[in-house]
């Protein structure tokens, strides 16, 4: 691990739904990809949204269940705030990854 990575800290919160629990939140040491599964567990369709901060300068973009659903670039202490639809489908495979 580099001493850069080593103080790299990257926030994630999820403001509806919530983690899958038997899937961990997976990252690489340049902080450049990010998954997760998000758990629908109100069983019905809504809007989702997580925020995300602390990641490295640059363009990213947004997968949800492997379709891109935005992109945005990532500035020093910045938040990216996310929407997207929750199908009535259990879970949701989510990737940011930088371009």
């Amino acid at each position: 691990m580099s001493d850069w990575s080593a103080r790299r800290r990257v926030h994630l919160l999820l403001n509806t739904d919530g983690f899958k629990k038997s899937e961990p939140v997976a990252f690489d040491d340049e902080l450049s990809r990010l998954a997760f599964q998000v758990e629908n567990r109100s069983g019905r369709d809504h809007d989702g949204s997580f925020e995300v901060n602390g990641l490295p300068d640059g363009d990213y973009e947004v997968l949800l269940n492997g379709r891109k659903v935005h992109s945005f670039a990532s500035e020093a202490g910045g938040t990216f705030l996310c929407l997207f639809r929750v199908t009535t489908a259990p879970d949701h495979a989510v990737l940011i990854r930088q371009l």
